[in-house]
């Protein structure tokens, strides 16, 4: 009996796996899927970013596949290995945008300064001090769609922006370092790519 010697057509799923990067923080509707893949190197087709996805094994671009997920974005390949007879082997990952989520720690807040309205004597030194925080998790696969939000402010009463808080009186009501107080942002927004086309914000704000 003689082998066959035709090449392999297609790209093929020789084994695949799923996970859930937010098992941990109670979030299992979160699923990442792996596809490895075998192919001839002159068949690699690399998908679309936005458009691919794993609806079914036409829109993965492989030749059959046992996950069906159309919220399941193309990510990316990774993982490239060059195999024997011209083939190589690679990791196609399929990812749903993860759902928000807020995580709580602590973190050491530098708080201003506090100065008596009329003398400038310094009545209080705020300055660093360990509080509860929350870090606030957003997603999306358009980096424009988030809010970006800044650190807290103190403005003196020219709205110019100072390391320290007024006692009362003048146009701007009293702030101290009391008053920052839940929800005020201590550490800006700051968007990253998680992957593909995916997008994280991330905003530390007191909890």
């Amino acid at each position: 009996m003689t082998l066959p010697t035709a090449a392999l057509t297609g790209i093929r799923v020789i084994e695949s796996w799923t996970d859930r990067p937010f098992s941990n923080e109670g979030d299992q509707a979160t699923i990442n899927y792996y596809l490895r893949c075998h192919c001839l190197e002159t068949q690699y087709v690399e998908l679309a970013l936005g458009e691919a996805n794993l609806t079914n094994a036409t829109s993965a671009g492989v030749i059959e596949t046992r996950y069906a997920d159309a919220t399941a974005r193309w990510v990316g390949d990774v993982d490239f290995q060059s195999s024997d007879g011209g083939y190589i082997t690679f990791i196609r990952r399929f990812a749903r945008i993860p759902l928000s989520r807020d995580e709580f720690d602590s973190m050491v807040v530098d708080l201003p300064k506090v100065y008596d309205k009329n003398t400038n004597d310094t009545l209080s030194l705020a300055g660093p001090k360990v509080l509860r925080v929350k870090y606030e998790y957003r997603y999306s696969s358009d980096p424009t769609s988030f809010t970006l939000e800044d650190r807290f402010k103190i403005l003196s009463p020219g709205g110019l922006e100072v390391n320290y808080t007024r006692e009362s009186g003048g146009t701007l009501p009293a702030t101290t370092p009391e008053s920052i107080g839940t929800g005020s942002v201590v550490e800006g927004t700051v968007i990253t790519r998680l992957y593909g086309d995916i997008y994280e914000a991330l905003t530390v704000v007191i909890a």
